[in-house]
């Protein structure tokens, strides 16, 4: 089960591939299980995959409900972002391979030490 309201079927598989079919934060794998896509910043860039990522559960289980219970360090870790943030800049935390960024074409790439450490300057 997923929720995929807003989002067009190239973005929601360009997702789904580029994640592994996996939730970001905890790795977990969403084919058998409550998952969402889940939208790191609201505004222009919705629907767009390098806003994008899977979390597994709903608004009140797993990974969703604890980026849901926990805005500030969700936004450090780039799960969410600030509405006047570029996606494309802002490092997000990966299960495996810690801060990358996401770019439009459905890959990441390790974040530089720089990068990350300019996006927590700028939460706190």
């Amino acid at each position: 089960m997923s929720t995929t309201i807003g989002k067009n079927k190239s973005t929601t598989d360009a997702v789904m591939e580029r994640d592994n079919f996996a939730c970001f934060r905890c790795g977990a794998s969403i084919l058998t299980r409550i998952h969402v896509l889940h939208e790191r910043r609201p505004g222009p860039a919705l629907g767009t995959v390098a806003n994008t990522i899977i979390l597994c559960g709903n608004p009140t289980t797993e990974c969703n409900q604890k980026v849901r219970a926990n805005p500030v360090l969700s936004q450090k870790l780039g799960y969410s972002i600030p509405p006047t943030a570029d996606p494309l800049r802002v490092p997000v935390f990966h299960y495996a391979h810690g801060f990358v960024l996401l770019d439009r074409a459905g890959s990441w790439h390790r974040a530089h030490q720089r990068v990350i450490d300019g996006w927590e300057d700028e939460c706190d």
